[in-house]
């Protein structure tokens, strides 16, 4: 089903406090062979990119205690976290929250519901992915 090639290595973080959406994300990216981790809230999401290396962060920001502009925040300002990229994906559509995740250091926004399709190619576009991913048809 992969168009893609080594995507086990690169590891994503999904963190969405609704478990709903984890399942939905990680399936979806785990249809493309890449390696899932998942966070319940900001606090695990911090915790696990202490712990482990993370290639890539699907955050999404309305989350009860840490929000997810928090959660990036905390992400850039750390020295050892700080070039991990971070897509948001949000109920949220309005252009506030995208300038705000644009200011704490998004490098992406998607809204939910989302299309995979759309998802796919955020991931692709990441200059992390394509070290990792060229499309089979480039390798031809």
């Amino acid at each position: 089903m992969s168009n893609y090639r080594n995507q086990q290595a690169v590891k994503i973080l999904v963190v969405d406090d609704e478990p709903s959406s984890r399942f939905l994300i990680s399936t979806l990216l785990s249809l493309y062979d890449f390696s899932v981790i998942q966070a319940a809230d900001g606090k695990e999401a911090l915790n696990a990119v202490q712990s482990q290396a993370i290639d890539l962060i699907l955050l999404d920001i309305m989350m009860p205690e840490m929000d997810g502009f928090t959660v990036c925040k905390h992400l850039k300002s750390d020295r050892s976290t700080r070039s991990i990229p971070v897509i948001f994906i949000s109920a949220l559509v309005d252009e506030e929250s995208r300038m705000k995740a644009n200011l704490v250091g998004g490098e992406g926004y998607i809204n939910k519901p989302f299309i995979a399709d759309e998802l796919i190619q955020m991931l692709s576009a990441q200059p992390t992915m394509l070290r990792v991913q060229q499309p089979a048809s480039v390798l031809q």
